[in-house]
């Protein structure tokens, strides 16, 4: 008796065994940037029915990343926005910019046009959670802190 095998174009390219199938459903994510965001439910996608690697072509990757690239960008400038408030309660964005040697008006741009690094805007939402660590940002942009290790 011989296995029929299943033809190339409907077996996954990931796990070899699964049948790539066009599907739409709820709790599918998309990794951006190190964050996980969800697909759209009613969105149809190629899925391994073993596996459940999804396949893409390049314009489908196009119409998953465009909307979510958007969503990230928007959530990075408002965590940033957010931070850069709370902060200017206490320390000018100019000085602030000087003690994490930034040039001048970078925190102004990233809050205006470009799409701030999470390392940044988590940076800036430590120091807004804790502006004690202003003074110790400050000190070690001086060379004054204390190095411990």
């Amino acid at each position: 008796m011989t296995k029929k095998k299943k033809s190339p174009q409907t077996t996954c390219p990931v796990c070899g065994v699964g049948e790539l199938k066009f599907i739409a459903r709820e709790g599918r994510v998309f990794e951006y940037k190190g964050f996980e965001y969800p697909i759209p439910a009613a969105m149809e996608l190629v899925e391994c029915m073993h596996c459940h690697d999804m396949p893409m072509t390049p314009s489908e990757v196009e119409a998953v990343e465009g909307p979510i690239a958007e969503r990230h960008r928007q959530r990075m400038a408002d965590l940033l926005d957010g931070s850069l408030r709370e902060i200017e309660r206490s320390v000018p964005i100019g000085d602030l910019e000087r003690m994490l040697h930034l040039s001048q008006g970078y925190l102004a741009r990233a809050r205006s046009k470009a799409e701030p690094s999470f390392p940044l805007a988590a940076l800036l939402k430590l120091l807004a959670k804790d502006p004690k660590n202003l003074r110790t940002l400050s000190e070690f942009a001086r060379g004054t802190a204390e190095v411990v290790g």
